[in-house]
């Protein structure tokens, strides 16, 4: 396989992620539909920053939101939650409830915490999924034949 060799943009641009309150039009639809499919209430920055650029965010989004809309994609994602969650006990992390009691949260707080943690959780992973799949489309259009088996294997 051929290897392109990568180089950092000098200077590095600039930025737009354009916040949800201040999308309207076709962008505050995006983020509608993007939130709706990751399952998550919030919009994340890497996906603001996709969307302002509606020409490759629309094609983006035309290839990935019949992907999200999967059985296959939602159980992957399921799946990837359980294992990262599963090695992260074998790490046997410290619990932290104990501290924050002691720190003076209340269990109020400290369920709103739990629950905080929930939400983020399966939005988290898949939206971070993201970046990755965006440079494998582009790797796509370089090379059918490695999509080709990118897409068989998963």
């Amino acid at each position: 396989m051929t290897r392109m060799e990568r180089f950092r943009p000098d200077p590095i641009p600039a930025i737009h992620p354009l916040p949800e309150y201040l999308a309207t039009g076709q962008r505050a639809d995006w983020y509608d539909d993007t939130k709706k499919f990751f399952q998550v209430p919030w919009m994340g920055v890497v996906t603001m920053v996709y969307a302002h650029y509606p020409t490759f965010f629309g094609e983006l989004w035309r290839g990935l939101k019949p992907l999200c809309q999967s059985r296959a994609f939602v159980e992957a994602c399921r799946g990837l939650r359980n294992y990262v969650e599963s090695r992260t006990a074998e790490l046997e992390p410290t619990p932290i409830v104990g501290n924050l009691a002691e720190l003076g949260y209340a269990a109020r707080e400290i369920d709103d915490i739990r629950q905080m943690n929930t939400v983020f959780s399966p939005g988290g992973r898949v939206t971070s999924l993201l970046p990755g799949k965006t440079y494998e489309r582009r790797r796509v259009r370089l090379n059918m034949r490695t999509f080709a088996r990118t897409a068989m294997t998963g």
